[in-house]
């Protein structure tokens, strides 16, 4: 008999869609038989079943969100009670929520039944242990009208679902047995669940990373993006729109020793968000490379959690970081393929200080550029590209890096690439007031208002919905320095802009000025907009460049803002000279064509001249 703690009792509850409730129908006799025992010993679990019914398929199924589940089906055993099915499923948790595997099971519902209407989510709390219930209304094959609830709790680590269906005007036979077989489910042991299946990563193809000095085989159909500071490759959407990510990024070594280099890795990962370390241990090679492993998680929007394998090397006087993360679902089927892109890495042998005389397309004069020449400084993982995107969400990690489909910024000619999600023309140097410099698209429209300047795009080329827009402005010192007016700054926007959620600080220098951008999210009436301030302290005043765009497409005007704000120059300072109506712009001299209002901003108290940004409100 079963002696450990039995749980997933139905409790009595009316769902609000008009589903009828469990208790409410009167079920003929047929619904109370006697009962047998059916201990599941690869699953770990023993559960009552109708006596006579047949017990189906056991065993691995290749079902749940890793493919390792594990299921018993039972059957009747002639159709008096119609095509009625009872099955317990169990899958792995790995970290996952109870709430993870309600979304999934919907899903598998609409997949395979496209008609399927559920009821709102509900929970029933029995023994102490909460668990969801799934009720759902959809047409079977044939065109047979059927009802289907779902019982599912996640114990230990282990998801348990027990699901009843039937047609709707049999459901009714079968009511008590589901709740009697939830619960006598008694939990004996840990599941039996098959090793992950390996998700293929396909055929590999060398690619080159000149500015870094080396190779690496990526998996052919990835998309790459070489950045100011880090060179990615994305998967394709795999579930839940998450896309595995590759990430290198090269500093100098200056003198460390191999146990330093880690070390300080490891304290730069620690200031990201829900750092966990896992191990930090591991060896790997890559080719003549031998490297250390650093295993961690992390959180990032919307309390997404990630796992990350951070593969470091040492050659000559560079650390090389090669980053993998996936979601942690689904990290142990990606890492054997990961293994074989980190051990695909080499390097080519760098005579420090070499330039290669190839043109600066990051247009940071050489600071990326220069054939073979790895980065000197500023590159190190600083688990900010992490993340696997969707391709719906925009950059999540607001660094303008992390994402797919980022755009090379402009190079130092002016010209631009396509692809932007906005009409982008060729960046020209532009004076405004004769106070300040910006390189900025030569076709987008710049106009004057109390608080600064505005320059618009053009509406995207999609939906001629969005606008980017860029917003320059100034403030004084008053003797403060530059970590205290971003802290005044941040303050102030909280409490100006709608559901403003900050995602980012980073470091940022245009020319010899030295600064810091804060990238946050902020509601407006167009949606929500990622926004890209930075702030930069010249020895008279503050400037503030702010960048904006929503966040469907922020990924791929990331890297141009960042273009913008590292172009800024400060030629003379006057008395709020930001600040007053007038001439916007050398290069257009009009004031016309706005398309958008201020975006909102630390400007002490100044009345914006509109609210297109919330800040109003």
């Amino acid at each position: 008999m079963k002696t450990i703690h039995a749980f997933l009792a139905i409790i009595t509850l009316m769902l609000t869609t008009g589903v009828i409730a469990l208790a409410a129908e009167e079920p003929p006799a047929a619904s109370s038989p006697d009962y047998e025992t059916y201990t599941f010993e690869k699953g770990g679990i023993a559960v009552d079943y109708p006596k006579g019914w047949k017990v189906g398929e056991v065993g691995p199924d290749q079902t749940g969100p890793d493919k390792q589940g594990l299921h018993a089906l039972f059957t009747p055993p002639d159709n008096s009670s119609g095509p009625a099915k009872l099955v317990v499923q169990i899958f792995p948790g790995k970290g996952k929520s109870r709430d993870m595997f309600v979304a999934y099971m919907k899903d598998t519902l609409k997949q395979e039944y496209p008609d399927v209407k559920t009821a709102d989510d509900r929970t029933v709390k029995v023994a102490g242990i909460e668990c969801a219930l799934i009720d759902g209304k959809y047409t079977g094959e044939g065109g047979v009208k059927k009802r289907t609830q779902v019982i599912i709790a996640v114990v230990d680590d282990v998801a348990y679902a027990v699901i009843y269906s039937n047609s709707e005007d049999k459901f009714a036979a079968c009511t008590k047995m589901h709740k009697h077989m939830c619960d006598s489910l008694a939990i004996g042991g840990k599941p039996q669940f098959a090793a992950a299946q390996e998700i293929k990563i396909g055929e590999l193809a060398k690619t080159e990373v000149k500015a870094y000095g080396v190779s690496i085989k990526a998996p052919k159909g990835w998309e790459t993006v070489q950045q100011a500071n880090r060179w990615l490759a994305y998967s394709e959407e795999g579930p839940q729109g998450a896309r595995a990510v590759v990430q290198i990024s090269v500093e100098e070594t200056k003198g460390r020793t191999f146990d330093k280099v880690v070390e300080d890795a490891k304290k730069s990962l620690g200031a990201i968000n829900g750092y966990k370390e896992i191990s930090s241990n591991g060896t790997i090679t890559a080719g003549s490379l031998k490297g250390r492993v650093v295993m961690f998680d992390e959180t990032v929007e919307n309390d997404v959690k990630v796992r990350c394998e951070l593969a470091i090397f040492l050659k000559d006087k560079y650390a090389y970081y090669v980053v993998c993360a996936y979601t942690p679902d689904q990290f142990e089927r990606m890492q054997p393929g990961f293994k074989q892109i980190i051990g695909s890495l080499e390097v080519a042998a760098v005579e420090a200080g070499k330039d290669g005389g190839e043109e600066d397309v990051w247009g940071d004069e050489g600071n990326n550029g220069g054939g073979e020449k790895p980065p000197a400084k500023d590159t190190k993982p600083d688990g900010k590209d992490t993340k696997p995107p969707s391709k719906d969400t925009g950059d999540e990690r607001g660094d303008g890096g992390a994402t797919g489909g980022a755009e090379k910024p402009p190079a130092k000619n002016g010209a631009v690439k396509g692809g932007f999600p906005v009409p982008v023309g060729e960046l020209t140097r532009t004076e405004f007031e004769k106070v300040i410099a910006l390189k900025v698209p030569k076709d987008w429209t710049p106009a004057a208002s109390e608080s600064g300047i505005i320059i618009n795009s053009k509406p995207d080329t999609k939906q001629n919905k969005y606008v980017a827009q860029i917003i320059l402005s100034e403030d004084e010192i008053n003797g403060r320095t530059l970590d205290k007016i971003v802290s005044d700054g941040k303050d102030t926007l909280k409490g100006q802009v709608q559901n403003y959620k900050e995602i980012s600080v980073a470091a940022i220098k245009a020319g010899n000025l030295d600064g810091k951008v804060v990238t946050y999210e902020q509601d407006t009436p167009l949606g929500r907009y990622r926004v890209s301030w930075a702030v930069f302290v010249s020895d008279k005043a503050v400037f503030y460049i702010f960048c904006a765009y929503s966040t469907t497409g922020y990924d791929k005007m990331a890297p141009l803002f960042e273009q913008i704000q590292k172009s800024f120059e400060v030629l003379k300072v006057e008395e709020k000279p930001v600040n007053k109506e007038g001439d916007t712009g050398k290069t257009t001299g009009k004031d016309e064509g706005k398309t958008g209002k201020d975006a909102a901003k630390p400007d002490n108290g100044s009345k914006d001249s509109g609210d297109e940004w919330g800040d109003e409100e």
